[in-house]
């Protein structure tokens, strides 16, 4: 499997913080291959509620296959960044919880029967309810899968994905930026146009999602983490805002989309 990219930051894990590891997203055998309805092995369709003692509870709902996520930075500045691995894909799904945190929220994918070994990404600071987690999933063609919670050694919770969201595994969007471009000079403080075109050379429709960074450990975006979507076979442009107030005299922008990066220079004048 092929490392993921992401540049200048490590990345806020459910359970863990750090750099993806280039072994994440591994297939293990299971050892729950029970299907039986019990209080320690539930199976559940999407949507429904898992109830627990003490009316704690989960839903899962609105289940998404999404090439690139955002997720949360841990450096100084505290953003959130696009992410993203060359042979995987991430299921994104809206998480509803009750009594239990967000950060103790683990899910795992299980694949035609086997549990893939993944971390669950948040996506942003102090979560609604419920709030969008991630799980990455493999770029493969699978028959059946579904995302199993363990919130205790004698309790599993399994929903069932529909078939026509694991249909999605084996197929992705696949993102070139065949345009990036600022001005030559741009004013200290003042809004600045950034134009880039992506096209998608994939088979099947995908989400682009990137951020405009300075060069610098502790620069602030150019431009935030933006996102639209590049339908298969076709190029999208468009034209984002930037702004910058470093005291340097020039600056490298650095287009990021957690697969790939595009750099352009220009100059900053008072």
């Amino acid at each position: 499997m092929g490392s993921p990219r992401f540049t200048r930051r490590s990345l806020l894990r459910l359970g863990g913080c750090g750099l993806l590891s280039a072994t994440a997203g591994c297939l293990a055998e299971s050892g729950e291959n029970d299907e039986s309805q019990t209080t320690s092995n539930r199976a559940l369709s999407m949507g429904e509620k898992a109830t627990r003692p003490n009316d704690m509870f989960l839903r899962l709902s609105d289940p998404k296959v999404n090439k690139l996520i955002s997720t949360l930075d841990v450096g100084a500045t505290g953003h959130v960044y696009p992410a993203g691995y060359s042979n995987s894909q991430f299921l994104t799904l809206s998480v509803q919880s009750g009594g239990t945190p967000y950060s103790d929220i683990q899910l795992s994918p299980m694949i035609d029967g086997e549990r893939y070994e993944s971390q669950t990404y948040r996506h942003g600071f102090s979560p609604e309810n419920p709030a969008p987690l991630s799980v990455e999933v493999p770029l493969a063609q699978a028959e059946r899968a579904a995302i199993e919670w363990q919130p205790s050694a004698d309790e599993t919770y399994r929903w069932e994905l529909p078939q026509s969201v694991v249909e999605q595994f084996h197929s992705e969007p696949r993102f070139s930026v065949t345009e990036f471009s600022v001005p030559d000079t741009v004013e200290r403080g003042e809004p600045f146009t950034v134009r880039l075109s992506v096209s998608n050379t994939g088979d099947r429709d995908g989400r682009f999602l990137g951020v405009v960074l300075g060069t610098g450990p502790s620069s602030l975006p150019l431009v935030s983490t933006f996102s639209f979507p590049v339908p298969v076979g076709e190029t999208v442009s468009r034209e984002l805002s930037g702004r910058t107030n470093t005291e340097k005299s020039s600056m490298t922008a650095i287009l990021d989309w957690g697969l790939g990066e595009k750099r352009a220079s220009f100059s900053v004048s008072e």
